[in-house]
Formats: structure tokens, sequence, C-alpha cells
């Protein structure tokens, strides 16, 4: 299983499907075991929420 400072380092690539599938297969089986790790998980896609609509709000301003 793996420590949670190498899941939380991983978490971004995780979320953007940028993993091979083994460790893939890590961070997930130990999101299932961590509450920790898992609240990390959750803010960060919160923030990626957030930005997306932020972004795209932004752009919708931009004229061409």
């Amino acid at each position: 299983m793996m420590h949670c400072n190498r899941v939380r380092e991983s978490l971004g690539a995780w979320l953007d499907g940028e993993l091979d599938p083994s460790e893939s297969e890590m961070v997930r089986g130990h999101l299932q075991e961590c509450s920790a790790c898992r609240e990390e998980r959750r803010q960060l896609e919160k923030l990626e929420s957030v930005v997306k609509n932020v972004l795209e709000s932004e752009a919708a301003r931009i004229s061409f």
C-alpha cells in the first residue's frame, strides 16, 4: 500500500489520468482505505471545478 505523502504527490496526475495502470491502481486502493487522502482528493476536485468555471466564464467575455 502506498503512503499518504506519495499518494498526495500523485493525486493530480491520478485525477488527470496520467499515471500508469499499476500506480493508478495503488492510488485508488489507498483512497479506499484512507479518509485523509480521500478528503485531499475531494479538495483537489473542488479546486479543479472552481478553476474550470472561472476560466470558462472569463473566456466568454473575450471577443476576437
